[in-house]
């Protein structure tokens, strides 16, 4: 199994936050994408699956022709995702307001929403993104890891 390179795994993390599932072939090392809605039909019986869209067809079905070779890395679970934002309001300076207020978000009904909400309207949102995509990262590393390891 070939291990995948930085550029790799940041295309994989970017590809995951926008709602995509990454389907790696572990023999060529090619890695393809579709929305994680159409992974469901890949298990189908159904030969000719018309999706729709040409370049969405193309690697769907070259997903589902080589599916004996391919691992699937999925997005970061809401727990994962939610370890996330705590880790990014715990590393915010003590004094600052954004912090409480973070931390209140996190633990009211709909934390996620409330979050977002905070951040949006923060002067931290750049800082947000960025730390995301560093603990997304980390999440895919350790997701190939775990392929390579069986």
């Amino acid at each position: 199994m070939s291990h995948l390179d930085k550029s790799k795994i940041k295309e994989i993390a970017e590809n995951l936050d926008c709602g995509l599932n990454c389907y790696w072939n572990i023999k060529t090392n090619a890695i393809l994408f579709l929305p994680e809605e159409l992974g469901y039909l890949l298990d189908d019986d159904v030969d000719d699956m018309d999706i729709g869209d040409e370049w969405l067809q193309e690697d769907f079905d070259t997903i589902k022709n080589n599916l004996e070779d391919i691992v699937v890395i999925e997005k970061p679970n809401s727990n994962y995702s939610f370890e996330i934002m705590e880790a990014f309001a715990d590393q915010l300076p003590n004094k600052l307001d954004l912090k409480s207020k973070l931390y209140h978000a996190l633990n009211r009904n709909k934390p996620f929403r409330e979050f977002k909400f905070l951040i949006d309207n923060s002067d931290y949102r750049k800082e947000w993104f960025t730390f995301k995509a560093q603990k997304t990262e980390e999440w895919v590393e350790e997701k190939i890891k775990e392929i390579e390891g069986k």
